[in-house]
Protein backbone atom coordinates (compact mmCIF):
# COMPACT_ATOMS: atom_id res chain seq x y z
CA UNK A 1 0.00 0.00 0.00
CA UNK A 2 3.21 2.44 0.59
CA UNK A 3 6.66 2.54 0.00
CA UNK A 4 8.30 3.97 3.79
CA UNK A 5 11.82 5.71 4.43
CA UNK A 6 13.31 6.39 7.82
CA UNK A 7 15.56 8.22 9.50
CA UNK A 8 16.17 8.74 13.19
CA UNK A 9 17.03 11.91 14.49
CA UNK A 10 19.53 12.93 16.92
CA UNK A 11 16.27 14.67 18.68
CA UNK A 12 15.09 10.75 19.46
CA UNK A 13 12.34 11.09 16.79
CA UNK A 14 11.74 9.39 13.31
CA UNK A 15 11.20 10.99 10.27
CA UNK A 16 9.04 9.03 8.04
CA UNK A 17 8.42 9.74 4.45
CA UNK A 18 4.98 7.44 3.51
CA UNK A 19 4.78 7.10 -0.43
CA UNK A 20 1.07 5.77 -1.17
CA UNK A 21 1.43 3.19 -4.15
CA UNK A 22 -0.88 3.98 -7.00
CA UNK A 23 -3.20 1.36 -6.67
CA UNK A 24 -3.55 2.28 -3.22
CA UNK A 25 -4.01 6.04 -4.03
CA UNK A 26 -6.85 5.54 -6.93
CA UNK A 27 -8.98 3.37 -4.35
CA UNK A 28 -8.36 6.32 -1.69
CA UNK A 29 -8.97 8.63 -4.15
CA UNK A 30 -12.34 7.30 -5.44
CA UNK A 31 -13.58 6.89 -2.21
CA UNK A 32 -12.99 10.56 -1.26
CA UNK A 33 -14.71 11.26 -4.05
CA UNK A 34 -18.11 8.94 -2.97
CA UNK A 35 -17.44 10.66 0.51
CA UNK A 36 -17.66 14.27 -0.48
CA UNK A 37 -20.64 13.55 -3.28
CA UNK A 38 -22.55 11.79 -0.56
CA UNK A 39 -22.38 15.14 2.12
CA UNK A 40 -22.78 18.08 -0.46
CA UNK A 41 -25.78 19.91 -1.77
CA UNK A 42 -25.30 20.06 -6.13
CA UNK A 43 -27.88 21.99 -7.60
CA UNK A 44 -29.86 20.25 -10.27
CA UNK A 45 -29.20 17.17 -7.79
CA UNK A 46 -30.57 15.18 -4.83
CA UNK A 47 -27.98 15.79 -1.56
CA UNK A 48 -25.92 12.53 -2.76
CA UNK A 49 -26.84 11.90 -5.90
CA UNK A 50 -24.78 14.02 -7.98
CA UNK A 51 -22.18 12.06 -10.35
CA UNK A 52 -18.77 11.64 -9.71
CA UNK A 53 -17.48 13.26 -12.52
CA UNK A 54 -19.96 16.19 -11.36
CA UNK A 55 -18.78 16.05 -8.20
CA UNK A 56 -14.89 16.27 -9.23
CA UNK A 57 -15.44 19.40 -11.56
CA UNK A 58 -17.05 20.99 -9.01
CA UNK A 59 -14.24 20.65 -5.96
CA UNK A 60 -11.25 19.66 -8.49
CA UNK A 61 -8.53 16.59 -7.70
CA UNK A 62 -6.62 18.54 -5.55
CA UNK A 63 -9.36 19.15 -3.03
CA UNK A 64 -10.37 15.42 -3.61
CA UNK A 65 -6.63 14.01 -3.29
CA UNK A 66 -6.47 16.06 -0.25
CA UNK A 67 -9.16 14.37 1.85
CA UNK A 68 -7.96 11.01 0.62
CA UNK A 69 -4.46 11.53 2.07
CA UNK A 70 -6.52 12.95 5.21
CA UNK A 71 -8.37 9.85 5.19
CA UNK A 72 -5.64 7.23 4.08
CA UNK A 73 -3.06 8.88 7.07
CA UNK A 74 -5.44 7.98 9.89
CA UNK A 75 -6.10 4.32 8.64
CA UNK A 76 -2.40 2.95 7.77
CA UNK A 77 -1.04 4.85 11.00
CA UNK A 78 -0.48 2.07 12.88
CA UNK A 79 1.23 -0.05 9.86
CA UNK A 80 3.31 2.93 9.44
CA UNK A 81 4.72 2.40 12.55
CA UNK A 82 4.64 -1.35 12.75
CA UNK A 83 6.76 -1.10 9.61
CA UNK A 84 9.08 1.21 10.42
CA UNK A 85 9.64 -0.72 13.66
CA UNK A 86 9.09 1.98 15.59
CA UNK A 87 7.61 2.79 19.45
CA UNK A 88 6.31 6.07 19.35
CA UNK A 89 6.02 8.41 22.13
CA UNK A 90 2.79 10.10 20.84
CA UNK A 91 1.01 9.83 17.21
CA UNK A 92 3.46 12.44 16.17
CA UNK A 93 2.78 15.65 13.65
CA UNK A 94 2.02 16.19 9.95
CA UNK A 95 5.14 17.94 8.60
CA UNK A 96 4.30 17.86 5.26
CA UNK A 97 1.69 16.91 2.62
CA UNK A 98 1.91 16.50 -1.09
CA UNK A 99 -1.05 14.73 -3.13
CA UNK A 100 0.90 13.96 -6.71
CA UNK A 101 1.70 11.19 -5.32
CA UNK A 102 -0.03 11.17 -1.80
CA UNK A 103 2.79 11.41 0.18
CA UNK A 104 3.23 12.27 4.22
CA UNK A 105 6.49 13.52 6.11
CA UNK A 106 5.78 12.38 9.93
CA UNK A 107 7.57 13.18 12.65
CA UNK A 108 6.98 10.93 14.86
CA UNK A 109 8.46 11.43 19.18
CA UNK A 110 10.09 7.68 19.67
CA UNK A 111 9.94 6.29 23.46
CA UNK A 112 12.47 7.25 25.66
CA UNK A 113 15.67 4.34 26.13
CA UNK A 114 17.98 4.36 28.56
CA UNK A 115 21.08 2.38 28.74
CA UNK A 116 22.28 2.45 32.23
CA UNK A 117 25.75 1.46 31.75
CA UNK A 118 28.23 -0.15 33.97
CA UNK A 119 25.55 1.05 37.13
CA UNK A 120 26.50 -2.58 38.93
CA UNK A 121 29.60 -0.93 39.66
CA UNK A 122 28.93 2.13 41.20
CA UNK A 123 30.01 2.69 44.43
CA UNK A 124 30.30 6.02 47.07
CA UNK A 125 30.11 5.57 50.33
CA UNK A 126 27.87 8.35 52.96
CA UNK A 127 29.73 11.00 54.66
CA UNK A 128 29.61 9.66 58.30
CA UNK A 129 27.14 12.15 60.42
CA UNK A 130 27.98 13.59 64.07
CA UNK A 131 26.85 16.52 66.41
CA UNK A 132 29.07 18.78 66.77
CA UNK A 133 29.35 20.88 70.17
CA UNK A 134 29.08 24.28 68.04
CA UNK A 135 26.02 22.51 67.03
CA UNK A 136 25.23 21.61 70.11
CA UNK A 137 25.69 24.96 71.83
CA UNK A 138 23.85 27.19 69.47
CA UNK A 139 20.67 24.78 69.88
CA UNK A 140 21.07 25.55 73.63
CA UNK A 141 21.33 29.44 72.90
CA UNK A 142 18.75 29.28 70.45
CA UNK A 143 17.12 27.93 73.59
CA UNK A 144 18.12 30.68 75.89
CA UNK A 145 17.35 33.83 73.33
CA UNK A 146 13.60 32.33 72.98
CA UNK A 147 13.23 32.82 76.87
CA UNK A 148 15.21 36.04 77.29
CA UNK A 149 14.07 38.47 80.16
CA UNK A 150 13.08 42.12 78.63
CA UNK A 151 13.02 44.89 81.17
CA UNK A 152 12.03 47.71 80.46
CA UNK A 153 14.76 50.67 81.15
CA UNK A 154 15.01 54.59 81.03
CA UNK A 155 18.26 55.29 80.34
CA UNK A 156 19.05 55.82 76.59
CA UNK A 157 19.80 52.25 74.86
CA UNK A 158 22.83 50.45 74.45
CA UNK A 159 24.32 47.66 72.52
CA UNK A 160 22.39 44.15 73.48
CA UNK A 161 19.48 45.71 74.31
CA UNK A 162 15.80 45.53 72.27
CA UNK A 163 13.88 48.55 71.13
CA UNK A 164 10.39 48.53 70.44
CA UNK A 165 9.49 50.76 67.28
CA UNK A 166 6.01 52.34 66.68
CA UNK A 167 7.48 54.08 63.50
CA UNK A 168 9.83 53.02 61.22
CA UNK A 169 10.62 54.37 57.61
CA UNK A 170 13.59 53.98 55.22
CA UNK A 171 13.47 55.22 51.34
CA UNK A 172 15.05 56.96 48.71
CA UNK A 173 13.04 59.80 46.70
CA UNK A 174 10.02 58.05 45.59
CA UNK A 175 11.09 54.37 46.45
CA UNK A 176 10.53 52.51 50.10
CA UNK A 177 12.41 50.40 51.54
CA UNK A 178 10.81 49.48 54.71
CA UNK A 179 7.82 51.21 56.23
CA UNK A 180 6.45 49.49 59.67
CA UNK A 181 4.53 50.48 62.49
CA UNK A 182 4.86 48.09 64.80
CA UNK A 183 9.01 46.41 64.65
CA UNK A 184 10.96 44.85 67.60
CA UNK A 185 14.79 45.34 66.99
CA UNK A 186 18.09 44.08 69.02
CA UNK A 187 20.53 45.83 68.89
CA UNK A 188 23.76 44.61 67.97
CA UNK A 189 27.47 44.56 66.89
CA UNK A 190 26.90 42.47 64.15
CA UNK A 191 25.10 43.44 60.81
CA UNK A 192 21.34 44.39 62.11
CA UNK A 193 18.13 42.34 60.02
CA UNK A 194 17.10 45.64 58.55
CA UNK A 195 20.79 47.05 56.89
CA UNK A 196 24.22 47.06 58.12
CA UNK A 197 24.73 49.79 60.54
CA UNK A 198 21.29 49.82 61.32
CA UNK A 199 21.66 48.86 64.95
CA UNK A 200 24.24 51.12 65.93
CA UNK A 201 22.61 53.99 64.45
CA UNK A 202 20.18 53.77 67.37
CA UNK A 203 22.32 53.16 70.36
CA UNK A 204 21.78 56.27 72.76
CA UNK A 205 18.02 56.95 71.97
CA UNK A 206 15.81 56.73 74.54
CA UNK A 207 11.83 55.68 74.68
CA UNK A 208 9.77 57.88 73.57
CA UNK A 209 12.29 59.96 70.97
CA UNK A 210 12.91 59.91 67.55
CA UNK A 211 15.87 59.52 65.28
CA UNK A 212 16.23 60.25 61.57
CA UNK A 213 19.67 59.11 59.89
CA UNK A 214 21.27 57.63 56.61
CA UNK A 215 22.91 54.62 55.34
CA UNK A 216 24.53 53.59 52.35
CA UNK A 217 23.61 50.17 51.43
CA UNK A 218 26.71 47.71 50.66
CA UNK A 219 27.59 46.53 46.85
CA UNK A 220 26.85 43.09 48.09
CA UNK A 221 23.41 43.99 49.83
CA UNK A 222 21.06 41.06 49.40
CA UNK A 223 18.19 43.28 47.60
CA UNK A 224 19.81 44.25 43.92
CA UNK A 225 17.80 46.81 43.92
CA UNK A 226 19.16 48.83 47.04
CA UNK A 227 22.68 48.49 46.64
CA UNK A 228 24.67 51.09 46.81
CA UNK A 229 21.70 53.17 47.32
CA UNK A 230 21.54 56.14 50.23
CA UNK A 231 18.47 55.20 52.21
CA UNK A 232 16.98 57.83 54.42
CA UNK A 233 16.04 56.43 57.75
CA UNK A 234 13.31 57.77 60.30
CA UNK A 235 12.76 55.81 63.76
CA UNK A 236 10.26 56.20 66.79
CA UNK A 237 10.91 54.21 70.11
CA UNK A 238 8.08 53.79 72.57
CA UNK A 239 10.38 51.56 74.35
CA UNK A 240 14.01 50.45 75.68
CA UNK A 241 14.13 47.09 77.12
CA UNK A 242 17.23 45.40 78.69
CA UNK A 243 17.72 41.87 77.48
CA UNK A 244 18.72 39.18 80.39
CA UNK A 245 19.05 35.73 78.99
CA UNK A 246 18.20 32.65 81.49
CA UNK A 247 21.29 30.74 83.51
CA UNK A 248 21.80 27.10 81.51
CA UNK A 249 20.54 24.70 83.89
CA UNK A 250 17.93 22.58 85.38
CA UNK A 251 15.87 25.68 85.71
CA UNK A 252 15.94 26.23 82.57
CA UNK A 253 15.47 22.88 81.50
CA UNK A 254 11.75 22.57 83.40
CA UNK A 255 10.85 25.70 81.50
CA UNK A 256 11.23 24.45 78.04
CA UNK A 257 10.15 21.42 78.55
CA UNK A 258 9.28 18.00 80.77
CA UNK A 259 12.77 18.00 81.96
CA UNK A 260 14.19 18.01 85.32
CA UNK A 261 18.19 18.27 84.16
CA UNK A 262 19.91 20.48 81.95
CA UNK A 263 21.67 16.94 80.39
CA UNK A 264 18.51 15.46 79.79
CA UNK A 265 17.65 18.45 77.61
CA UNK A 266 21.06 18.51 76.03
CA UNK A 267 20.41 14.85 75.06
CA UNK A 268 17.26 15.85 73.38
CA UNK A 269 18.54 18.20 71.64
CA UNK A 270 21.57 15.99 70.66
CA UNK A 271 19.28 13.42 69.26
CA UNK A 272 17.05 15.64 67.29
CA UNK A 273 19.89 17.55 65.95
CA UNK A 274 21.77 14.39 64.66
CA UNK A 275 17.88 12.92 63.36
CA UNK A 276 18.08 16.43 61.33
CA UNK A 277 21.30 16.05 60.32
CA UNK A 278 21.21 12.48 59.26
CA UNK A 279 17.98 13.12 57.33
CA UNK A 280 19.52 15.49 55.48
CA UNK A 281 22.84 13.72 54.49
CA UNK A 282 20.40 10.97 53.56
CA UNK A 283 18.34 13.21 50.87
CA UNK A 284 21.91 14.90 49.82
CA UNK A 285 23.89 11.41 49.24
CA UNK A 286 20.76 9.95 47.39
CA UNK A 287 20.96 13.14 45.46
CA UNK A 288 24.58 12.10 44.48
CA UNK A 289 24.24 8.69 43.57
CA UNK A 290 21.09 9.42 41.36
CA UNK A 291 23.11 11.59 39.74
CA UNK A 292 26.27 9.90 39.10
CA UNK A 293 23.61 7.02 38.03
CA UNK A 294 22.29 9.46 35.15
CA UNK A 295 25.95 10.16 34.58
CA UNK A 296 27.30 7.07 33.24
CA UNK A 297 23.77 6.04 31.27
CA UNK A 298 22.78 6.85 27.52
CA UNK A 299 19.17 8.66 27.85
CA UNK A 300 17.48 9.54 25.06
CA UNK A 301 14.43 11.18 24.99
CA UNK A 302 11.90 13.43 22.58
CA UNK A 303 11.38 17.57 23.09
CA UNK A 304 7.48 16.82 23.49
CA UNK A 305 8.37 14.98 26.66
CA UNK A 306 10.04 17.73 28.25
CA UNK A 307 7.45 20.31 26.65
CA UNK A 308 4.28 18.69 28.35
CA UNK A 309 6.26 18.62 31.48
CA UNK A 310 6.60 22.67 31.39
CA UNK A 311 2.93 22.56 30.53
CA UNK A 312 1.97 20.79 33.19
CA UNK A 313 4.22 22.84 35.73
CA UNK A 314 2.65 26.20 33.94
CA UNK A 315 -0.72 24.96 34.10
CA UNK A 316 0.18 24.36 38.15
CA UNK A 317 1.39 27.16 38.72
CA UNK A 318 -1.64 28.84 36.97
CA UNK A 319 -3.79 26.92 39.56
CA UNK A 320 -2.21 28.19 42.80
CA UNK A 321 -3.10 31.82 41.68
CA UNK A 322 -6.38 30.61 40.45
CA UNK A 323 -7.83 32.70 43.77
CA UNK A 324 -6.01 35.36 43.41
CA UNK A 325 -7.18 38.51 41.38
CA UNK A 326 -4.36 38.28 39.43
CA UNK A 327 -4.23 38.14 35.36
CA UNK A 328 -2.39 35.37 34.02
CA UNK A 329 -1.68 37.13 30.76
CA UNK A 330 0.24 39.94 32.82
CA UNK A 331 2.12 37.27 34.59
CA UNK A 332 3.31 35.56 31.75
CA UNK A 333 4.42 38.77 30.12
CA UNK A 334 5.81 40.21 33.00
CA UNK A 335 8.19 36.72 33.78
CA UNK A 336 9.06 37.10 29.99
CA UNK A 337 11.79 33.94 30.47
CA UNK A 338 9.39 31.97 33.21
CA UNK A 339 8.96 29.18 30.98
CA UNK A 340 12.54 28.78 29.49
CA UNK A 341 14.10 29.21 33.06
CA UNK A 342 12.22 26.53 34.08
CA UNK A 343 13.35 24.22 31.62
CA UNK A 344 17.11 22.50 33.19
CA UNK A 345 15.11 21.59 36.02
CA UNK A 346 12.44 19.72 34.11
CA UNK A 347 14.93 18.41 32.03
CA UNK A 348 17.18 16.67 34.61
CA UNK A 349 13.33 15.55 36.91
CA UNK A 350 12.74 13.74 33.17
CA UNK A 351 16.76 12.35 33.29
CA UNK A 352 16.25 11.17 37.18
CA UNK A 353 12.85 9.48 36.24
CA UNK A 354 14.38 7.32 33.46
CA UNK A 355 17.34 6.25 34.91
CA UNK A 356 15.44 5.44 38.34
CA UNK A 357 12.92 3.94 36.48
CA UNK A 358 15.47 2.02 34.05
CA UNK A 359 17.11 1.11 37.65
CA UNK A 360 13.86 -0.43 38.72
CA UNK A 361 13.25 -2.84 35.96
CA UNK A 362 16.94 -4.32 35.21
CA UNK A 363 16.52 -5.09 39.04
CA UNK A 364 13.48 -6.21 39.22
CA UNK A 365 12.13 -3.98 42.02
CA UNK A 366 8.59 -3.86 42.45
CA UNK A 367 5.24 -3.36 44.72
CA UNK A 368 3.02 -6.23 45.45
CA UNK A 369 -0.69 -5.77 46.18
CA UNK A 370 -0.19 -7.35 49.79
CA UNK A 371 2.52 -4.22 50.40
CA UNK A 372 0.02 -1.38 49.22
CA UNK A 373 -2.83 -3.00 51.42
CA UNK A 374 -1.01 -2.82 54.47
CA UNK A 375 0.43 0.58 53.65
CA UNK A 376 -3.05 2.00 53.24
CA UNK A 377 -3.90 0.07 56.78
CA UNK A 378 -1.00 2.07 58.12
CA UNK A 379 -2.06 5.58 56.60
CA UNK A 380 -5.51 4.41 58.42
CA UNK A 381 -4.23 3.91 61.59
CA UNK A 382 -2.09 6.94 61.59
CA UNK A 383 -4.89 9.05 61.48
CA UNK A 384 -6.53 7.02 64.35
CA UNK A 385 -9.19 5.11 61.93
CA UNK A 386 -10.65 1.93 61.79
CA UNK A 387 -12.84 0.55 60.09
CA UNK A 388 -12.51 -2.78 58.96
CA UNK A 389 -15.13 -1.87 56.23
CA UNK A 390 -13.09 1.28 54.74
CA UNK A 391 -10.04 -1.42 54.79
CA UNK A 392 -12.00 -4.34 52.69
CA UNK A 393 -13.14 -2.14 50.29
CA UNK A 394 -9.83 -0.60 49.43
CA UNK A 395 -9.71 -0.30 45.53
CA UNK A 396 -5.65 -0.67 44.66
CA UNK A 397 -6.80 0.28 41.48
CA UNK A 398 -7.89 3.68 42.21
CA UNK A 399 -5.78 7.23 42.17
CA UNK A 400 -5.12 6.70 46.02
CA UNK A 401 -3.62 2.74 45.33
CA UNK A 402 -1.77 3.95 42.35
CA UNK A 403 -0.03 7.15 44.85
CA UNK A 404 0.56 4.29 47.72
CA UNK A 405 1.91 2.18 45.02
CA UNK A 406 4.53 4.57 43.40
CA UNK A 407 5.44 5.89 46.84
CA UNK A 408 6.36 2.69 48.05
CA UNK A 409 8.32 1.51 44.62
CA UNK A 410 10.07 4.69 45.06
CA UNK A 411 11.15 4.28 48.76
CA UNK A 412 12.22 1.14 47.15
CA UNK A 413 14.03 2.03 44.25
CA UNK A 414 16.02 4.71 46.24
CA UNK A 415 17.00 1.80 49.34
CA UNK A 416 18.48 -0.22 46.70
CA UNK A 417 20.27 1.76 45.11
CA UNK A 418 22.07 3.18 48.53
CA UNK A 419 22.68 -0.86 49.29
CA UNK A 420 24.59 -0.75 45.68
CA UNK A 421 26.50 2.06 46.10
CA UNK A 422 27.68 0.53 49.69
CA UNK A 423 28.33 -2.66 48.63
CA UNK A 424 25.65 -4.36 50.38
CA UNK A 425 23.10 -5.65 47.38
CA UNK A 426 23.63 -8.81 45.68
CA UNK A 427 22.29 -7.97 42.46
CA UNK A 428 22.26 -11.80 41.09
CA UNK A 429 20.47 -12.88 44.17
CA UNK A 430 18.17 -10.31 44.02
CA UNK A 431 16.78 -10.76 40.22
CA UNK A 432 17.27 -14.62 41.28
CA UNK A 433 14.57 -14.18 43.65
CA UNK A 434 12.31 -12.39 41.26
CA UNK A 435 12.75 -14.93 38.47
CA UNK A 436 12.01 -17.74 41.48
CA UNK A 437 8.74 -15.62 42.41
CA UNK A 438 7.69 -15.05 38.87
CA UNK A 439 8.22 -18.86 38.09
CA UNK A 440 6.42 -19.60 41.72
CA UNK A 441 3.67 -17.56 42.29
CA UNK A 442 1.86 -18.63 44.99
CA UNK A 443 4.95 -18.31 46.93
CA UNK A 444 3.92 -14.39 46.65
CA UNK A 445 0.94 -12.41 47.52
CA UNK A 446 -1.52 -12.95 44.29
CA UNK A 447 -1.74 -10.23 42.05
CA UNK A 448 -5.28 -8.49 41.65
CA UNK A 449 -6.60 -8.97 38.37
Amino acid sequence: MFELKKEILATHEALLTVTIKPEAEREAYQQALRKIGRRVNIPGFRKGRAPRGIVERKFGKEVILQEAAEELLEKISEDVFEQAAIQPYRPGELEDINVSPITFVLRVPLVPEVALGDYQNLRQAPEPVEVTAEELTEALERIREENVLLEPVARPAQLEDELKLVALYGGAAEDIFIDDADFSLRLSEADSEIAPGFGAALVGIAAGEERAFTLTMPEDFEDEEWQNREVAFEVTVAEVYERTLPELDDALASTVGNFETLAELQEQLQAKILEHKEHEAKRTYTDKLIDALVAGAEIHYPPVMVEEELDEAMERLKESLGDMEIDWEQILEAAGGLRESMRPEIETRIQHGLALSEFAQVTAIKVSDEEVHTEFQTVLAAKGIDDPQLLSGFNLDSELGDNIRNSLLEGKILEQLRLLAQGLLDLEAETAEESEAVAAPEAVAPEAE
